[in-house]
């Protein structure tokens, strides 16, 4: 068993949660149609999967984490990741953490430092505050696990 904490565990605080939604409820315009009571039903999944698919990065990250949980839909996280990339693609600097964190923990994708290393290298360059903060600690951390 690997002796180093998974990341995904490391990030998971209460702050990083609670920014990442503030975030997402900024982009959306509208905090409740982003985390609104009918969040699983069909419909709104549909709605969902429609701004996804014509390119909208908060859309995208949002599917994303519907995979992650399995929230309405089936879970995947491989399926998650590809939303994810997306975004991330996009210069979506939110997602491109997500990506990074992914790429840690391996999960959805093999574990892969170097890319971790890179997405939140291209995070932390498009993030402000805090948030920068958090992301320039996890590539840090990567960088700990890297081998020449």
């Amino acid at each position: 068993m690997d002796s180093q904490p998974r990341l995904s565990l490391w990030c998971n605080s209460r702050f990083v949660v609670l920014m990442f939604c503030a975030v997402v409820a900024f982009l959306v315009g509208s905090a409740s149609t982003a985390f609104g009571q009918s969040t699983t039903d069909q419909a709104s999944i549909q709605e969902l999967q429609q701004g996804a698919e014509h390119g909208r990065p908060v859309q995208q990250v949002l599917l994303g984490r519907k995979y992650d949980s399995g929230d309405g839909v089936t879970q995947s996280y491989a399926e998650a990741v590809r939303w994810y990339r997306k975004a991330a693609e996009q210069g979506y600097w939110v997602a491109q953490w997500i990506l990074g964190i992914k790429y840690a923990d391996g999960e959805g994708v093999p574990q892969n430092y170097i890319e971790a290393h890179m997405w939140l290298n291209l995070a932390a360059s498009l993030a402000s505050g805090t948030g920068r903060t958090e992301i320039v600690e996890a590539r840090d951390r990567i960088a700990g696990n890297m081998t020449a």
